[in-house]
């Protein structure tokens, strides 16, 4: 996975796959549940749907 695919993710640039999440998480040495915490994103639901 390159500097630049990874920086473009976390800039909303692109999106991400679920096996490279996978795969990020096992680099950052934590559980992939802990990227993906929905309490994290409880506003953007909203917001989307306005």
């Amino acid at each position: 996975m390159s500097r630049t695919y990874v920086s473009e993710i976390e800039r909303g640039e692109r999106n991400v796959s679920i096996d490279n999440m996978g795969a990020l998480a096992d680099a950052l040495g934590v559980e992939l549940r802990d990227l993906v915490d929905p309490e994290m994103f409880g506003g953007l639901l909203d917001k989307a749907n306005k």
